[in-house]
């Protein structure tokens, strides 16, 4: 873990949940004074022993110098900002927050115009791995917004995630990056999905088709990603099958959630784009992520109906 300019600044948690409590772990770990909060309280109650002060609401975190939030969703983390017991619905208020949930740009961006306005300053910084990864130091994190302040917040970036922490540039830039990421794991996924099936219906067992898989990217560069789930050697394609099929509806749900996101808010508005090539790219782009909304809402239907 860096321990490089930590232990000089008070930190906040809002977000309790498997990653929410894992990532406020490792900054207690390295030392870190560190006030959590959550909805359920009895889910950030253990973190006391590790010597975390827990907090009864929201604005009982104000006083702290950076504040993070690791939530479900933009409404999550708006209202647990700027609603009735809020952070900010005291008089005292922290001098940055550190946004790690999963949210569209355009909801970040309103977030932190709101922020700016009464003087608090935001870094958009989500994370690409699951709890597991966290636990084990691979977590990637993404940040972006004014340089400065990402510099300030690095130390503590690093010591949560392990596997690296990259800075993109300003503004919302950190979002997209995450989103074309997860994208990305379901293109990868759901294509070893279908491939496989393809092969088993040639009469290819799954086994002989995977150990083929397994035997050419025995050092994949999903490793990272997809590695923090089992111990030892990775397995990658039976470990994304076991991945496509564990998820089941919960997969396509979030692969539509994500496409929507990379579409802008106004995904179902038509688009005009220049005659030029980048316009035919970006044409074919909204093509694609239209048709795989659509494909992964099927899929979704499908995984409910059979209980997958």
């Amino acid at each position: 873990m860096s321990t490089t300019n930590q232990n000089t600044s008070s930190i906040g948690w809002i977000g309790m949940g498997r990653m929410g409590y894992a990532m406020a772990e490792r900054l207690l770990e390295a030392g870190n004074d560190v006030s959590v909060w959550n909805r359920t309280q009895s889910k950030a109650e253990p973190l006391v022993s590790q010597g975390a002060k827990l907090a009864q609401i929201p604005s009982d975190l104000a006083s702290c110098d950076i504040v993070f939030t690791m939530l479900s969703t933009s409404n999550d983390v708006k209202q647990v900002l700027f609603g009735d017991t809020g952070l900010l619905s005291g008089n005292d208020k922290p001098k940055i927050i550190v946004e790690c949930s999963t949210i569209s740009g355009e909801a970040s961006a309103e977030i932190c115009a709101e922020l700016n306005k009464i003087g608090i300053d935001y870094l958009a910084s989500p994370v690409s791995g699951n709890a597991k990864c966290v636990t084990a130091g691979k977590l990637a994190i993404v940040t972006s917004g004014p340089e400065h302040l990402f510099e300030k917040v690095q130390p503590y970036l690093e010591t949560i995630g392990g596997l690296g922490v990259t800075y993109v540039g300003e503004g919302e830039l950190s979002r997209t990056v995450k989103i074309c990421h997860n994208v990305f794991l379901g293109i990868v996924t759901q294509s070893l999905a279908e491939l496989t099936i393809l092969a088993q219906q040639s009469g290819v067992s799954r086994s002989a088709f995977l150990d083929f898989m397994n035997n050419i990217y025995h050092k994949p560069i999903l490793v990272a990603e997809i590695g923090c789930n089992h111990k030892g050697d990775i397995n990658l394609a039976k470990q994304l099958i076991v991945s496509a099929a564990n998820c089941g509806a919960q997969y396509a749900k979030f692969q539509i959630r994500d496409n929507k996101y990379l579409l802008g808010d106004d995904y179902r508005k038509p688009h005009p784009v220049p005659e030029n090539s980048y316009g035919k790219t970006y044409g074919a782009h909204r093509e694609y992520l239209e048709f795989s909304i659509n494909q992964h809402k099927q899929l979704m239907k499908f995984c409910k109906k059979n209980k997958i």
